[in-house]
């Protein structure tokens, strides 16, 4: 899904997997959404990165081996 994006952001995307789960604001990372997001999108997570691209957040959910499948790309 990211090889479609510049080369320079998907390095950012795989920066902010690397990191996984952050706490949020100015910080690169994956994010577990509130009750109330995640009632709204349908996703438990979302990553987020800063900087050129950072209108971009990809959202996914867990599968039952404990990772997060990333299936969906929105701008900001």
């Amino acid at each position: 899904m990211s090889n479609s994006l510049d080369g320079s952001i998907q390095k950012k995307i795989a920066a902010a997997i690397q990191k996984a789960i952050v706490g949020g604001e100015n910080q690169i990372g994956i994010i577990r959404l509130t009750e109330t997001e995640a009632a709204k999108t349908g996703y438990q997570y979302k990553e987020k990165i800063l900087g050129k691209g950072e209108d971009i957040r990809m959202y996914g959910n867990p599968m039952s081996n404990g990772h997060i499948y990333f299936d969906k790309v929105t701008g900001h």
